[in-house]
C-alpha cells in the first residue's frame, strides 16, 4: 500500500487529535518498510508551523526511534523544543544532529541560541571560534555569537559580531535590537537609540525595540518621548506587562501617583510573578500615605522573601519593616539579580602609593541630603596623606554643594556616561585603594560598579542604612550603637564601628537669619506645634495612629508635615479624621532651601520621629538648629539612626523604645514646658560640646579606619577595630 493510501487516515487523525490511533498507524506504515520517513518529516514540519507542537514530536520520536541516521529528525525535534524553551532537551537533540552530520550550519547556529538561552555563553563562544570558517557566511550565527560576547562583557566584540550581522543581511531587525541592547547596557545611550529605531524601520510594530526606546528616553529624563514609546508597546501588545510596569514608573517620577499605582496594578494583574512588583506597587501606596490593606500586602511580601523571591526592593522594605534578618535576605535576593557574577579578588599585586587613595561614588555630589552631610568632611581629610576622589554618576548641576564639592575633591571624575568596565579601567589606571559606595541600593546608585574589584577594599557608608547582602562589600560603617552584638550575624559586611555617631555633620550648614513668624506658613500662632520634615514616604499607619493619640490628648497643639503631594494630605487627613481627630488640626508646607528650612524649625516645639524608618539627616538638621527630636528605637540600622545621633548630642532623655513611651515623653513636653525648655538650652550647648558635630574629630577617627585598612592591606595587623 502506499504512503499516499494512509495519508488522508493520518491527517483525519490528526485533525481529531486521535494520538494513540495516530501512534498506532505511524507503526504500522513504518513496520510495512514503506517509503515513508521524507513524507513523515514534511509532516512534521508543517505541524510544527502551525504550532500543532504536541503531535509534531510524535511524528518526529518515532521517526527517531527507527530512523537513526538523519540528522533532520533529531535537527527538527531540538527547534520545537527550543521552541517550547525546553533548552536542555533542544541541546540534546542539536547534539544528536551534529553526531550524525558533525558540520551542518543549521544545527551548529541553534545549538550556539540554545547554549545562550541555557547561559552557558563562554561555551558558545568556543563553539563559534571552532566552527568560525564553517558558519561566517550566515548572519545568525554572527548575532548569537554577539549575544554570547555581551553576556561575557566583551562589549567592543559583541558590537563587531552584531555589525558583521548586519552587513551580512541589512533588514536583520534582531541584530540591530540586540546591538542596542549591548550598546545601552554600556550607556552608550544615543547609539542605543539609532540601533533600536533602525530595528523599527524594519519591522515598526517591534515591541521590544519600543520598549527599550522608552527605557533610554526615561534615563535621558524625556519622559514624553519615553511614554510615547510605552504607550505603543501597549497599543501594539495590551498584555505586555513589562511596559505597563515602566509607564508606571514614569509616573512615579512625575509624582503622578494615581496614574502609577494604575499602571503598577495593571502589570501586576497580566504578571503576578512580575520581578519586584509587589514592593514596587506597596511602596508607591506608601507615597501617598495610603495604607489599605497594608498588613495583608507587607505579610505576602515577607512570605515571598522567605521563599527566595523577587518581590521587593531593599530600600522600599527599609520603609516598611524592623526586622535585620528579612532586611538582609531581601539585600541578599536582590544582589544576585543584578550582580554580574564575576566576584573575585583583587588581581593587582597592591602597591604602595605615596598618599591613600580613597574614592567615593555617589550620584549625589550637589545640593542633596548626602552632599549636605559629607561635605565638610571632604574639605578636612588631611591631603597630605589622602588622595581624595570624587566619582560622580549624577547631574552636572553647577549648585552649591557641587562647587563645593569641586574644589574639596583632589579630583572629580564625571562617569555619567562610561559602562562598568570603563570606570574599572580608570579605578585600574589610578589605583584606588579603597573604594567608597554613598548610594547602595538607594535611587540613582549604580552598584554593579561594584561587582568588578576596582579597588582592594569596598564600603558600604552613609547612603544605604543596612546591609547590602553582598559579598562585593567587605565593611559597613556604622557606630556602637547602630548594630547590637546580637545583630551582626544580619550583616554580609564587616562593620566598622566609630566611637561616636556613624553619620558625619557639616558645621558651616547656615542658618537663615530671616526672620520668619507663624503666620508666613499659616501656622497658628499660640498653639504647640509638633513636626516632622520627612518625607511622607516614612509615614506609616502605626506611627501616625500615635502622632493622633498625642494630638487627642494634647489640646492645644498641631502637627506641621512636609507637603510633597496632594493625594497625601487628603489621605493623611481622611485617616485622622477616621481616629477621630480633627484634619483641621494637620498643617502642610512646602520644600525650602536648606538654610530657610533649618531656619523655620525654630516655629515648631518638638520634632516626631518616624518608624521603623528614622529621622536621618532630617534628625541632625532639626537638632543643628536647636529643635528637639523624639525618636523610636528599633532593632534595624535605619530604626537606630535618629537614637545615634541624640546619643552623640547628649540627649538620650529623647530616645523611646516603645510607641507608649513614645507617646507618653510627646504629651509630657506639651505639659511640661520647663522641661522641654530645659532640653532645649541643654540642646544649644551640647551642639559645641558633644561629638555629632565635632567634624574635625569624625575625620580624624575615619581617617584611623582607613589607615588601618589600608595597613592591613600589607601585613597582619590585629584587626580589632573590625570585631
Amino acid at each position: 500500500m502506499a504512503f499516499s493510501d494512509n495519508l488522508l487516515k493520518i491527517n483525519q487523525l490528526i485533525d481529531q487529535n486521535k494520538l494513540e490511533e495516530l501512534n498506532f498507524l505511524i507503526n504500522t506504515i513504518i513496520t510495512a518498510n514503506i517509503n515513508c520517513k521524507d513524507k513523515f518529516i514534511d509532516i512534521g514540519i508543517r505541524l510544527a508551523k502551525e504550532e500543532k507542537f504536541d503531535i509534531a514530536l510524535l511524528i518526529f520520536k518515532k521517526l527517531n526511534d527507527h530512523f537513526r541516521d538523519d540528522d533532520k529528525i533529531p535537527y527538527n525535534i531540538g527547534l520545537i523544543h527550543a521552541i517550547k524553551s525546553n533548552h536542555k532537551d533542544a541541546l540534546k537533540f542539536f547534539n544528536e544532529a551534529l553526531r550524525i552530520k558533525p558540520y551542518e550550519p543549521a544545527s551548529l547556529i541553534n545549538k550556539l541560541a540554545t547554549l545562550n538561552e541555557l547561559k552557558e555563553f563562554k561555551l558558545s563562544t568556543e563553539l563559534f571560534q571552532q566552527h568560525k570558517q564553517l558558519i561566517s557566511n550566515f548572519s545568525e550565527a554572527w548575532l548569537n555569537n554577539g549575544v554570547a560576547l555581551n553576556n561575557i562583557n566583551q562589549f567592543q566584540n559583541a558590537i563587531k559580531s552584531y555589525d558583521i550581522a548586519i552587513k551580512l543581511n541589512h533588514r536583520y531587525q534582531e541584530a540591530y535590537y540586540n546591538k542596542g541592547l549591548a550598546l545601552y547596557k554600556n550607556r552608550k545611550l544615543v547609539a542605543a537609540l539609532d540601533s533600536f529605531k533602525n530595528a523599527l524601520v524594519i519591522n515598526e510594530n517591534y515591541t521590544e525595540a519600543c520598549l527599550s526606546l522608552g527605557n533610554i528616553y526615561f534615563d535621558l529624563k524625556d519622559f514624553e518621548q519615553a511614554i510615547n514609546y510605552f504607550k505603543k508597546c501597549i497599543y501594539l501588545k495590551p498584555d505586555y506587562a513589562e511596559a505597563w510596569l515602566n509607564l508606571g514608573n514614569i509616573y512615579h517620577e512625575l509624582k503622578d501617583y494615581q496614574r502609577a499605582i494604575f499602571n503598577y496594578k495593571t502589570a501586576k494583574e497580566l504578571n503576578p510573578n512580575l520581578n519586584w512588583i509587589d514592593g514596587i506597587l506597596l511602596h508607591t501606596k506608601m507615597q501617598i500615605c495610603d495604607w489599605q490593606n497594608f498588613s495583608s500586602d507587607l505579610n505576602n511580601i515577607i512570605k515571598k522573601i522567605k521563599a527566595r523571591e523577587k518581590t521587593i526592593m531593599p530600600f522600599s522594605l527599609l520603609l516598611l519593616l524592623d526586622c535585620p534578618k528579612i532586611h538582609k535576605l531581601a539585600s541578599h535576593i536582590y544582589s544576585r539579580d543584578i550582580s554580574d557574577k564575576r566576584i573575585s579578588t583583587y588581581k593587582k599585586n597592591i602597591t604602595l602609593n605615596k598618599k591613600i587613595k580613597i574614592a567615593y561614588f555617589s550620584s549625589d555630589f550637589h545640593n542633596h541630603a548626602t552632599s549636605y552631610l559629607i561635605s565638610e568632611l571632604i574639605e578636612l581629610h588631611d591631603k597630605s596623606k589622602f588622595e581624595v576622589i570624587a566619582f560622580s554618576f549624577g547631574p552636572i548641576t553647577h549648585d552649591e554643594m557641587q562647587l563645593r564639592l569641586l574644589k574639596a575633591f583632589a579630583r572629580f571624575i564625571d562617569i555619567t556616561n562610561l559602562s562598568d568596565n570603563e570606570i574599572y579601567n580608570i579605578t585600574d589606571e589610578l589605583n584606588i585603594d579603597i573604594a567608597i559606595d554613598l548610594k547602595g541600593y538607594t535611587q540613582n546608585s549604580r552598584p554593579s560598579i561594584f561587582s568588578r574589584r576596582i579597588a582592594p577594599v569596598h564600603i558600604n557608608y552613609l547612603g544605604y542604612p543596612g546591609t547590602l547582602g553582598s559579598k562585593n562589600y567587605d565593611y559597613i560603617i556604622a557606630d556602637n550603637y547602630l548594630i547590637s552584638d546580637k545583630d551582626k550575624k544580619f550583616y554580609t559586611e564587616k562593620i566598622i564601628f566609630l566611637p561616636n555617631s556613624y553619620q558625619p555633620n557639616d558645621r558651616k550648614k547656615n542658618i537663615s537669619k530671616k526672620n520668619y513668624t507663624r503666620n508666613d506658613f499659616n501656622l497658628p500662632e499660640n498653639k504647640f506645634i509638633y513636626c516632622c520634615f520627612n518625607n511622607c514616604n516614612k509615614i506609616t499607619s502605626e506611627i501616625f495612629t500615635s502622632w493622633a493619640k498625642i494630638l487627642v490628648q494634647t489640646n492645644d497643639s498641631i502637627l506641621w508635615l512636609l507637603r510633597d503631594n496632594q493625594l497625601s494630605e487628603v489621605n493623611l487627613k481622611k485617616y485622622a479624621s477616621s481616629l477621630g481627630l480633627d484634619s483641621r488640626r494637620l498643617f502642610f508646607s512646602d520644600p525650602l532651601p536648606l538654610d530657610l528650612h533649618l531656619n523655620r524649625h525654630s516655629l515648631a516645639d518638638v520634632f516626631l520621629d518616624t518608624f521603623p524608618y528614622n529621622a536621618h539627616t532630617t534628625a541632625s538638621d532639626a537638632l543643628w538648629a536647636g529643635l528637639p527630636l523624639i525618636t523610636l528605637q528599633g532593632k534595624s540600622f535605619q530604626s537606630r539612626v535618629a537614637s545615634s545621633l541624640l546619643k552623640a548630642t547628649g540627649l538620650d532623655c529623647l530616645i523611646t523604645c516603645s510607641l507608649v513611651d513614645y507617646e507618653n515623653l510627646a504629651i509630657k513636653l506639651y505639659n511640661d514646658r520647663s522641661a522641654l525648655v530645659e532640653i532645649k538650652n541643654k540642646l544649644r550647648l551640647n551642639i559645641n560640646n558633644y561629638p555629632l558635630f565635632n567634624t574635625e574629630l569624625y575625620a580624624n577617627n575615619l581617617e584611623c579606619i582607613y589607615k588601618e585598612i589600608y595597613s592591613n592591606l600589607f601585613n597582619d595587623l590585629n584587626n580589632s577595630l573590625f570585631n
